[in-house]
Protein backbone atom coordinates (compact mmCIF):
# COMPACT_ATOMS: atom_id res chain seq x y z
CA UNK A 1 0.00 0.00 0.00
CA UNK A 2 1.66 3.57 -0.57
CA UNK A 3 0.85 5.84 2.30
CA UNK A 4 -1.35 8.63 0.42
CA UNK A 5 -0.26 11.08 3.13
CA UNK A 6 3.14 11.43 1.83
CA UNK A 7 3.79 13.07 -1.20
CA UNK A 8 5.29 10.52 -3.78
CA UNK A 9 7.18 13.24 -6.10
CA UNK A 10 7.62 17.40 -5.30
CA UNK A 11 8.10 17.58 -9.69
CA UNK A 12 4.52 16.87 -10.96
CA UNK A 13 4.51 13.33 -11.95
CA UNK A 14 2.26 11.44 -13.73
CA UNK A 15 1.75 9.73 -17.58
CA UNK A 16 4.68 12.15 -18.48
CA UNK A 17 7.93 10.81 -16.97
CA UNK A 18 9.76 10.79 -19.65
CA UNK A 19 9.47 14.67 -20.06
CA UNK A 20 11.48 17.14 -18.22
CA UNK A 21 10.03 18.20 -14.78
CA UNK A 22 9.42 22.02 -16.36
CA UNK A 23 7.04 20.41 -19.15
CA UNK A 24 5.44 17.73 -16.71
CA UNK A 25 4.75 20.85 -14.67
CA UNK A 26 3.41 22.78 -17.57
CA UNK A 27 0.91 20.07 -19.35
CA UNK A 28 -0.53 19.44 -15.65
CA UNK A 29 -0.92 22.84 -15.25
CA UNK A 30 1.10 23.30 -11.79
CA UNK A 31 3.87 25.59 -10.92
CA UNK A 32 7.47 24.13 -10.83
CA UNK A 33 8.02 22.36 -7.18
CA UNK A 34 4.80 21.31 -6.75
CA UNK A 35 3.29 18.87 -4.58
CA UNK A 36 2.36 16.02 -6.84
CA UNK A 37 0.15 13.58 -4.38
CA UNK A 38 0.01 10.22 -6.40
CA UNK A 39 -2.49 7.84 -4.70
CA UNK A 40 -1.59 4.98 -7.30
CA UNK A 41 1.38 2.37 -7.24
CA UNK A 42 3.95 2.94 -9.72
CA UNK A 43 3.72 0.41 -12.10
CA UNK A 44 6.33 -2.49 -12.17
CA UNK A 45 8.90 -2.28 -14.96
CA UNK A 46 11.85 -4.75 -15.43
CA UNK A 47 15.33 -3.07 -15.53
CA UNK A 48 16.33 -1.09 -18.23
CA UNK A 49 19.65 -2.13 -20.65
CA UNK A 50 20.82 0.90 -20.74
CA UNK A 51 23.36 -0.08 -23.63
CA UNK A 52 19.81 -1.11 -25.22
CA UNK A 53 18.13 1.81 -25.05
CA UNK A 54 20.91 3.82 -26.46
CA UNK A 55 20.37 1.67 -29.40
CA UNK A 56 16.52 2.16 -29.34
CA UNK A 57 17.28 5.54 -28.85
CA UNK A 58 19.68 6.11 -31.94
CA UNK A 59 17.41 4.24 -34.28
CA UNK A 60 14.31 6.56 -32.94
CA UNK A 61 16.71 9.44 -34.37
CA UNK A 62 17.59 7.83 -37.72
CA UNK A 63 14.39 6.23 -38.71
CA UNK A 64 13.28 9.51 -40.91
CA UNK A 65 16.68 9.62 -42.42
CA UNK A 66 16.90 6.17 -43.34
CA UNK A 67 13.09 6.26 -44.64
CA UNK A 68 14.54 9.32 -46.79
CA UNK A 69 17.17 7.43 -49.06
CA UNK A 70 15.22 4.45 -49.43
CA UNK A 71 12.22 6.76 -50.63
CA UNK A 72 15.38 8.50 -52.87
CA UNK A 73 17.00 4.82 -53.80
CA UNK A 74 13.67 3.88 -55.14
CA UNK A 75 12.38 7.13 -56.90
CA UNK A 76 15.78 7.02 -58.78
CA UNK A 77 16.52 3.17 -59.15
CA UNK A 78 12.93 1.83 -59.19
CA UNK A 79 13.56 -0.04 -62.35
CA UNK A 80 16.84 -1.59 -60.90
CA UNK A 81 15.50 -2.62 -57.73
CA UNK A 82 12.30 -4.33 -59.54
CA UNK A 83 15.12 -5.90 -62.04
CA UNK A 84 16.80 -7.58 -59.20
CA UNK A 85 13.74 -8.52 -57.20
CA UNK A 86 12.58 -10.20 -60.46
CA UNK A 87 16.06 -12.13 -60.67
CA UNK A 88 15.68 -13.10 -57.24
CA UNK A 89 12.27 -14.76 -57.86
CA UNK A 90 13.55 -16.38 -60.89
CA UNK A 91 16.32 -17.43 -59.17
CA UNK A 92 13.59 -19.56 -56.97
CA UNK A 93 11.88 -20.26 -59.51
CA UNK A 94 13.85 -21.97 -61.70
CA UNK A 95 16.81 -22.81 -60.13
CA UNK A 96 15.02 -24.94 -57.59
CA UNK A 97 13.78 -27.28 -59.93
CA UNK A 98 16.73 -29.79 -60.74
CA UNK A 99 14.55 -30.04 -64.61
CA UNK A 100 15.72 -26.50 -65.55
CA UNK A 101 19.83 -27.40 -65.21
CA UNK A 102 19.62 -28.57 -68.54
CA UNK A 103 18.56 -30.61 -71.23
CA UNK A 104 19.08 -34.15 -70.32
CA UNK A 105 18.83 -36.51 -72.81
CA UNK A 106 17.17 -39.38 -71.04
CA UNK A 107 14.07 -36.97 -70.18
CA UNK A 108 13.90 -34.65 -73.48
CA UNK A 109 15.92 -37.00 -76.42
CA UNK A 110 16.76 -34.53 -78.87
CA UNK A 111 17.17 -35.64 -82.76
CA UNK A 112 20.40 -35.19 -84.30
CA UNK A 113 21.22 -34.18 -87.43
CA UNK A 114 25.20 -34.29 -87.26
CA UNK A 115 28.20 -34.55 -85.13
CA UNK A 116 31.25 -33.38 -85.28
CA UNK A 117 33.19 -32.72 -88.67
CA UNK A 118 29.80 -34.15 -90.34
CA UNK A 119 28.40 -31.00 -89.81
CA UNK A 120 31.02 -29.32 -92.02
CA UNK A 121 30.05 -29.82 -95.88
CA UNK A 122 32.76 -29.82 -98.52
CA UNK A 123 33.75 -26.56 -99.15
CA UNK A 124 31.90 -24.95 -96.89
CA UNK A 125 28.52 -25.00 -98.57
CA UNK A 126 26.40 -22.21 -98.03
CA UNK A 127 26.23 -19.78 -95.44
CA UNK A 128 24.68 -16.40 -94.10
CA UNK A 129 24.16 -13.67 -91.11
CA UNK A 130 21.30 -13.61 -90.47
CA UNK A 131 19.02 -11.67 -88.09
CA UNK A 132 15.49 -10.28 -87.49
CA UNK A 133 13.65 -6.94 -87.30
CA UNK A 134 11.01 -7.22 -84.22
CA UNK A 135 9.71 -3.14 -85.15
CA UNK A 136 10.80 -0.17 -87.81
CA UNK A 137 12.37 1.78 -84.60
CA UNK A 138 15.65 -1.02 -85.54
CA UNK A 139 16.26 -0.42 -88.90
CA UNK A 140 18.63 1.84 -88.32
CA UNK A 141 20.58 -0.40 -86.16
CA UNK A 142 20.16 -3.08 -88.60
CA UNK A 143 21.47 -0.66 -91.26
CA UNK A 144 24.65 -0.53 -89.33
CA UNK A 145 24.81 -4.04 -89.37
CA UNK A 146 24.71 -4.15 -92.67
CA UNK A 147 27.57 -1.25 -93.55
CA UNK A 148 30.04 -2.88 -91.23
CA UNK A 149 29.43 -6.41 -92.56
CA UNK A 150 30.11 -4.91 -95.92
CA UNK A 151 33.10 -3.26 -95.28
CA UNK A 152 34.36 -6.35 -92.44
CA UNK A 153 33.42 -9.52 -94.72
CA UNK A 154 32.70 -8.33 -98.33
CA UNK A 155 30.63 -11.03 -100.36
CA UNK A 156 28.84 -12.51 -97.22
CA UNK A 157 25.30 -13.03 -97.64
CA UNK A 158 23.41 -10.92 -95.32
CA UNK A 159 19.81 -11.94 -94.60
CA UNK A 160 16.97 -11.13 -92.03
CA UNK A 161 13.64 -12.63 -90.88
CA UNK A 162 10.77 -9.95 -91.61
CA UNK A 163 7.19 -10.27 -90.95
CA UNK A 164 4.77 -9.33 -93.52
CA UNK A 165 3.74 -5.54 -93.53
CA UNK A 166 6.47 -4.90 -90.61
CA UNK A 167 8.76 -1.97 -92.79
CA UNK A 168 7.34 0.45 -95.20
CA UNK A 169 7.88 -0.56 -98.91
CA UNK A 170 10.14 2.00 -99.04
CA UNK A 171 12.16 0.04 -96.42
CA UNK A 172 11.93 -3.11 -98.20
CA UNK A 173 13.39 -1.77 -101.25
CA UNK A 174 16.48 0.28 -99.81
CA UNK A 175 17.11 -3.45 -98.21
CA UNK A 176 16.98 -5.19 -100.85
CA UNK A 177 18.93 -2.78 -103.08
CA UNK A 178 21.57 -3.34 -100.58
CA UNK A 179 21.36 -6.82 -100.99
CA UNK A 180 19.64 -7.86 -98.40
CA UNK A 181 17.68 -11.29 -98.34
CA UNK A 182 14.52 -10.73 -97.30
CA UNK A 183 13.26 -14.01 -95.24
CA UNK A 184 9.32 -13.85 -95.00
CA UNK A 185 7.87 -15.17 -91.43
CA UNK A 186 5.56 -15.04 -88.95
CA UNK A 187 5.79 -14.66 -85.44
CA UNK A 188 6.47 -17.17 -83.05
CA UNK A 189 6.06 -14.99 -79.72
CA UNK A 190 5.42 -16.28 -76.06
CA UNK A 191 4.59 -13.91 -72.67
CA UNK A 192 7.35 -12.56 -71.58
CA UNK A 193 7.22 -10.41 -67.90
CA UNK A 194 11.12 -9.76 -67.49
CA UNK A 195 10.98 -7.96 -70.44
CA UNK A 196 7.34 -7.51 -72.32
CA UNK A 197 9.87 -7.63 -76.09
CA UNK A 198 11.77 -10.57 -75.26
CA UNK A 199 8.46 -12.54 -76.11
CA UNK A 200 9.24 -12.17 -79.70
CA UNK A 201 12.75 -13.55 -79.81
CA UNK A 202 11.20 -16.83 -79.87
CA UNK A 203 11.17 -16.03 -83.72
CA UNK A 204 15.36 -17.10 -83.81
CA UNK A 205 13.78 -20.90 -83.76
CA UNK A 206 12.86 -20.31 -87.22
CA UNK A 207 16.22 -20.34 -88.24
CA UNK A 208 16.84 -24.08 -87.53
CA UNK A 209 14.57 -24.67 -90.72
CA UNK A 210 16.04 -22.43 -93.07
CA UNK A 211 17.30 -25.90 -94.81
CA UNK A 212 18.57 -23.68 -97.98
CA UNK A 213 21.60 -23.06 -95.82
CA UNK A 214 24.55 -25.09 -94.40
CA UNK A 215 25.56 -22.84 -91.88
CA UNK A 216 23.61 -19.98 -89.96
CA UNK A 217 25.32 -17.08 -87.94
CA UNK A 218 22.01 -15.47 -86.32
CA UNK A 219 22.88 -12.11 -84.56
CA UNK A 220 20.86 -9.65 -82.85
CA UNK A 221 20.00 -6.31 -84.78
CA UNK A 222 21.92 -3.88 -82.16
CA UNK A 223 25.18 -6.15 -83.15
CA UNK A 224 28.04 -4.70 -85.59
CA UNK A 225 30.54 -7.22 -87.02
CA UNK A 226 33.81 -5.67 -87.63
CA UNK A 227 35.98 -8.78 -87.93
CA UNK A 228 36.63 -11.77 -89.93
CA UNK A 229 33.76 -14.30 -89.39
CA UNK A 230 34.71 -17.17 -91.52
CA UNK A 231 36.41 -19.02 -88.96
CA UNK A 232 33.38 -20.20 -87.94
CA UNK A 233 32.31 -22.04 -90.61
CA UNK A 234 34.49 -24.88 -90.27
CA UNK A 235 33.37 -25.82 -86.57
CA UNK A 236 32.34 -28.96 -86.37
CA UNK A 237 29.45 -27.96 -84.34
CA UNK A 238 25.66 -27.63 -84.56
CA UNK A 239 25.17 -24.97 -82.36
CA UNK A 240 27.30 -22.46 -80.77
CA UNK A 241 27.45 -19.41 -78.76
CA UNK A 242 29.68 -17.03 -76.29
CA UNK A 243 28.67 -16.76 -72.73
CA UNK A 244 26.77 -13.94 -71.77
CA UNK A 245 28.54 -11.12 -69.63
CA UNK A 246 27.63 -9.07 -66.47
CA UNK A 247 29.70 -6.79 -64.53
CA UNK A 248 30.30 -7.52 -60.92
CA UNK A 249 27.99 -5.48 -58.39
CA UNK A 250 27.38 -3.61 -61.80
CA UNK A 251 30.69 -1.79 -62.06
CA UNK A 252 33.82 -4.25 -61.65
CA UNK A 253 35.09 -7.47 -63.10
CA UNK A 254 33.48 -9.14 -66.44
CA UNK A 255 31.79 -12.09 -65.29
CA UNK A 256 30.03 -14.93 -67.20
CA UNK A 257 26.67 -17.32 -66.70
CA UNK A 258 24.64 -18.84 -69.41
CA UNK A 259 24.54 -17.85 -73.16
CA UNK A 260 24.34 -15.05 -74.42
CA UNK A 261 21.35 -14.79 -77.05
CA UNK A 262 22.74 -12.08 -79.39
CA UNK A 263 25.32 -14.29 -81.51
CA UNK A 264 24.79 -18.03 -82.54
CA UNK A 265 26.05 -20.56 -84.62
CA UNK A 266 23.47 -23.14 -85.71
CA UNK A 267 23.47 -25.84 -88.38
CA UNK A 268 19.79 -25.90 -90.05
CA UNK A 269 18.14 -29.15 -88.73
CA UNK A 270 13.75 -29.20 -88.98
CA UNK A 271 13.66 -32.01 -86.80
CA UNK A 272 15.54 -30.19 -84.01
CA UNK A 273 13.19 -26.96 -85.10
CA UNK A 274 10.13 -29.63 -84.42
CA UNK A 275 11.23 -31.15 -81.30
CA UNK A 276 12.01 -27.32 -80.12
CA UNK A 277 8.25 -26.08 -80.87
CA UNK A 278 6.94 -29.53 -79.14
CA UNK A 279 8.45 -28.69 -75.87
CA UNK A 280 7.96 -25.50 -75.89
CA UNK A 281 3.89 -25.86 -76.33
CA UNK A 282 3.94 -29.13 -73.91
CA UNK A 283 6.05 -27.29 -71.10
CA UNK A 284 5.25 -23.96 -70.48
CA UNK A 285 7.69 -23.11 -67.77
CA UNK A 286 10.49 -23.91 -70.55
CA UNK A 287 9.12 -20.78 -72.27
CA UNK A 288 11.06 -18.81 -69.14
CA UNK A 289 8.43 -16.20 -69.02
CA UNK A 290 9.81 -14.49 -66.17
CA UNK A 291 13.95 -15.08 -67.59
CA UNK A 292 15.04 -14.01 -71.01
CA UNK A 293 12.98 -15.95 -73.07
CA UNK A 294 15.00 -17.77 -76.37
CA UNK A 295 17.82 -16.66 -74.72
CA UNK A 296 17.47 -19.03 -71.36
CA UNK A 297 15.56 -21.67 -73.54
CA UNK A 298 18.88 -22.24 -75.30
CA UNK A 299 20.77 -22.39 -73.30
CA UNK A 300 19.18 -24.82 -71.24
CA UNK A 301 18.38 -26.78 -74.96
CA UNK A 302 22.23 -26.85 -75.45
CA UNK A 303 23.68 -26.97 -72.29
CA UNK A 304 25.32 -30.50 -72.40
CA UNK A 305 25.86 -30.44 -76.24
CA UNK A 306 26.76 -26.68 -77.41
CA UNK A 307 30.14 -25.35 -78.27
CA UNK A 308 30.58 -22.10 -76.63
CA UNK A 309 32.85 -19.50 -78.41
CA UNK A 310 35.42 -17.04 -77.44
CA UNK A 311 34.47 -13.99 -76.18
CA UNK A 312 35.20 -11.96 -79.18
CA UNK A 313 32.33 -13.13 -81.25
CA UNK A 314 29.79 -11.20 -79.03
CA UNK A 315 31.16 -8.38 -77.23
CA UNK A 316 28.89 -6.76 -74.81
CA UNK A 317 30.47 -3.64 -75.41
CA UNK A 318 29.31 -2.19 -71.80
CA UNK A 319 30.36 -5.47 -70.08
CA UNK A 320 33.48 -6.39 -71.99
CA UNK A 321 34.99 -3.84 -73.91
CA UNK A 322 38.10 -1.96 -72.67
CA UNK A 323 39.04 0.82 -75.51
CA UNK A 324 39.88 -0.91 -78.71
CA UNK A 325 39.60 -4.61 -77.35
CA UNK A 326 38.31 -7.21 -75.74
CA UNK A 327 38.51 -7.14 -71.33
CA UNK A 328 41.30 -9.96 -72.13
CA UNK A 329 42.58 -8.14 -74.61
CA UNK A 330 41.94 -9.51 -78.05
CA UNK A 331 40.08 -7.93 -80.81
CA UNK A 332 36.55 -8.09 -81.35
CA UNK A 333 34.32 -9.78 -84.12
CA UNK A 334 31.27 -8.52 -83.13
CA UNK A 335 30.42 -6.25 -80.81
CA UNK A 336 26.50 -6.24 -79.09
CA UNK A 337 25.58 -2.85 -77.64
CA UNK A 338 23.24 -4.65 -74.75
CA UNK A 339 22.80 -1.21 -72.98
CA UNK A 340 23.08 1.59 -74.40
CA UNK A 341 22.41 1.26 -77.68
CA UNK A 342 23.89 3.56 -81.17
CA UNK A 343 20.11 4.62 -82.38
CA UNK A 344 21.52 7.47 -83.44
CA UNK A 345 24.46 6.48 -85.38
CA UNK A 346 28.19 6.95 -84.40
CA UNK A 347 28.71 9.35 -81.16
CA UNK A 348 32.09 10.62 -79.98
CA UNK A 349 33.14 9.41 -76.79
CA UNK A 350 30.69 6.81 -76.52
CA UNK A 351 31.81 3.14 -75.87
CA UNK A 352 32.08 1.19 -79.21
CA UNK A 353 30.83 3.86 -81.37
CA UNK A 354 34.39 3.90 -82.81
CA UNK A 355 33.73 0.95 -84.63
CA UNK A 356 30.22 2.39 -86.27
CA UNK A 357 29.62 3.71 -89.55
CA UNK A 358 29.57 6.69 -89.97
CA UNK A 359 27.01 9.17 -91.24
CA UNK A 360 29.16 10.11 -94.47
CA UNK A 361 29.68 5.88 -94.85
CA UNK A 362 26.00 5.33 -94.50
CA UNK A 363 25.09 8.08 -96.83
CA UNK A 364 27.85 6.24 -99.57
CA UNK A 365 25.76 3.15 -98.99
CA UNK A 366 22.58 4.85 -99.57
CA UNK A 367 23.50 6.25 -102.96
CA UNK A 368 25.30 3.49 -103.99
CA UNK A 369 22.24 1.09 -103.46
CA UNK A 370 20.36 3.93 -106.00
CA UNK A 371 18.48 5.51 -102.91
CA UNK A 372 19.21 9.36 -102.73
Amino acid sequence: MVDASQPRSRSCGGPWRGLPAWARCALRGKPMGSADVELQAAPFSWPQNPRRSSYSAFWRRAAPFVALCLLVLVAYNRRSLLRHAQDAFAAVYYKSDPAMMGRSHAAFPSPVCCTGQSCVPKGGGRVVVLSTLSSPAYLPLFLQLECTLRMSNPGLELAVLLEPGLLPKSSERLLRKLGVTLVQTYPLEYPNTYEPRYGKNFVKLKAFNLTQYDAVLMVDADTVIVGDVAPLWSLPTPFAAVWDQYRWLGRHRTGLRGLNGGVLLLRPCPAVAAHMAGILESHPKLRFTHRAAEQDFLDWYFRYTGTVLPLEYNVQTAQSLVGNLTVGGVAPVVLHFTNQKPWHGREAGRLGHQFLCSAADLRRRSVAAGMT
